[in-house]
């Protein structure tokens, strides 16, 4: 055979492998591109809702807000003075022992 008709084969056609061109590099370029100029978008209409109210409640439900809240301060401020009283004693275990002390050895 002479050298004319012989073929050059390479690991890439063995493997299927394409060979890297102009436009494979061009396209993961203006892809990159792409999305950094999006990332500004995110940050921007992230502004634009904080413009918004943040409360839709009507002037009646902030009223009645405002009743409960100083029904609780009046009720926090009476009770201030006032001395906290001891809770109850409890025994979990008064159906198994008996209740007063004179049963202790």
């Amino acid at each position: 055979m002479s050298s004319r008709y012989r073929s050059t084969v390479t690991q890439d056609m063995i493997y299927g492998r394409a060979p890297q061109r102009q436009g494979n590099r061009m396209r993961v370029f203006v892809i990159a591109s792409v999305m950094i100029a999006l990332l500004p978008a995110t940050a921007y209409s992230q502004e634009q809702q904080s413009e918004k109210p943040t409360s839709l409640r009507s002037k009646a439900q902030k009223n009645e807000d405002a009743a409960i809240e100083k029904a609780y301060q009046e009720m926090i401020n009476r009770t201030k003075g006032q001395p906290k009283s001891a809770p109850a004693k409890s025994d979990p275990w008064h159906s198994i022992r008996p209740a007063d002390d004179s049963a202790k050895r």
